[in-house]
């Protein structure tokens, strides 16, 4: 009967194997093959319990059953037992250690006893396990890959890089290995490569990895998964949305997938849809801990996004209102300055022809020696300052109101970014996500009185500059300014000022 089990086993008719083995046991209780290939079934069909009782019957009828030991660790570390697991793996090396020709066993306990050593966070006994096995076999892909993700924890990525380098070429060579196997192989060498170069910032590498285990299998969604986490972690949310979707297409109720994509939608502010996914996956499962997380994510981002739009709008208005304030100000200063400088020219000419006079007047009746006395100095002193101490003072004084400008416009260029980078924001928000609010007419039309009240500025600056002064700044300033009043009047035509929402036939 056991043999005939073993033929079911082997047509994958596990069922009908296990009867086998249990009539088997039912002839000869103290049988333990019977026990430990019913447990294999069992393993097979996700029976794990009835799998644990039936190894642990064979090893009690036989405590060298090494066999029972390795497979009954197996299935251990499918329960996320790596603890009781590595105890399982180091009976089976004990009971090995005198034994000949068995080499492949122990291969096996060092490999999945280091798998474990992995699962629990120690790495570095995980890879003295690897390496023993390399010992019996350097060509063993599982184990190669094995060590290279447990290299690849450690920081050493380059010699995990090097170790999944090894593990693909066997991989290339080897003809003897069957296809399923292989094949699975393959993928986790990409998979795990591409994890190990993300690590290392070679995202674009990373990616091509990826990229390579879904060209060699559309169907492997673990690959669209890792490529989905990349674009999440490079901020592309839509992009990894597309490959998180690939993912459930070949794995459509995996909840981690699911919350993940959650998470990329919830980054790209679109929350009613991540909403929607979150629910989706708490109906698979209610206590999965990522979607849990993941909702209590979207409910702050969704909470703090709703007052980053209200302190915008309150930048804005601020900025708006104290641009307006400074407008009328700023032209009650222009005009005062313009006419005091004019005044003070007429003050000039006057006082240049009173020296003259004054130097004269002694010619027209006034001989005396007093009158000349006083007369010429005055007179010279008159027309000394006129011509050359009033026009440098009114030279400096042109000067620091054209520096005063340069410095308000400076102000007033700074409020003008911030506001162009709010409404940019807001207006990008809206592109991506029509659910979100946008910038409304007055929004607009406030920034454009601000650009056009900047250009005014800057002309004002620019003339006022090219008009009056001469100093070692100018060259400059002058060219800065010039620059800069070329790019606005370029962005007249083509900035975001003129991407004014509709103001009909469309809710704003």
């Amino acid at each position: 009967m056991h043999f005939k089990g073993l033929i079911f086993s082997d047509q994958r008719k596990e069922d009908l194997a296990i009867n086998c083995f249990e009539k088997s046991i039912q002839l000869d209780p103290t049988y333990s093959d019977g026990y430990y290939s019913k447990g294999k079934s069992a393993n097979k069909l996700k029976y794990f319990g009835l799998a644990l009782q039936a190894f642990n019957e064979a090893i009690s009828l036989d405590e060298d059953d090494y066999k029972s030991y390795i497979e009954k660790g197996n299935t251990l570390i499918t329960l996320k037992k790596y603890t009781d697991a590595i105890v399982c793996f180091k009976k089976a090396l004990e009971i090995l250690a005198d034994k000949q020709n068995l080499e492949g066993e122990k291969l096996a306990a060092f490999n999945r006893m280091g798998v474990s050593f992995s699962r629990i966070g120690d790495e570095k006994e995980a890879i003295t396990c690897f390496d023993e096995a390399l010992k019996i076999n350097p060509k063993d892909v599982s184990v190669l890959i094995g060590k290279a993700v447990s290299l690849s924890k450690l920081g050493r990525e380059h010699e995990a890089l090097n170790c999944f380098e090894t593990a693909m070429e066997q991989l290339h060579d080897d003809v003897y290995t069957d296809d399923k196997r292989k094949k699975r192989n393959i993928l986790s060498v990409l998979n795990n490569k591409g994890r190990t170069l993300e690590k290392m910032g070679n995202y674009e590498k990373a990616q091509e990895s990826y990229n390579a285990a879904i060209d060699f299998d559309k169907t492997d969604y673990r690959a669209y998964f890792n490529k989905a986490n990349l674009l999440v972690n490079l901020e592309k949310f839509d992009e990894a949305v597309e490959s998180f979707d690939n993912a459930l297409e070949n794995s459509p109720e995996n909840t981690e997938i699911l919350a993940q994509k959650g998470f990329a939608l919830a980054m790209a502010h679109k929350y009613s849809e991540a909403d929607q996914v979150i629910d989706s996956t708490l109906k698979i499962d209610s206590e999965c801990p990522a979607a849990l997380i993941v909702r209590g994510i979207i409910k702050a981002r969704k909470d703090i996004y709703q007052h980053e739009i209200l302190y915008q709008k309150k930048l804005l208005d601020g900025i708006i209102t104290a641009v307006g304030n400074t407008e009328k100000n700023l032209g009650e200063l222009s005009n005062n300055m313009e006419v005091d400088l004019k005044n003070v020219s007429y003050l000039i000419y006057i006082q240049f022809i009173l020296g003259v006079l004054l130097i004269f007047a002694p010619f027209f009746g006034q001989e005396n020696i007093y009158t000349l006395l006083i007369s010429i100095p005055g007179g010279t002193a008159l027309i000394i300052t006129s011509v050359l101490i009033a026009p440098n003072k009114i030279q400096k004084n042109r000067i620091d109101y054209s520096q005063w400008l340069i410095a308000y416009y400076n102000w007033i260029n700074s409020h003008f970014n911030i506001s162009n980078h709010l409404l940019e924001e807001a207006q990008k928000r809206r592109l991506s996500n029509p659910e979100e609010p946008r910038p409304t007419n007055s929004d607009w039309d406030s920034h454009e009185k601000i650009f056009n009240y900047l250009n005014e500025i800057s002309n004002k600056t620019i003339n006022q500059m090219e008009i009056y002064c001469e100093f070692p700044l100018r060259d400059e300033t002058f060219e800065k300014l010039t620059a800069l009043n070329v790019n606005h009047n370029k962005e007249k035509t083509g900035s975001s000022i003129n991407n004014k929402p509709p103001t009909t036939g469309e809710e704003t």
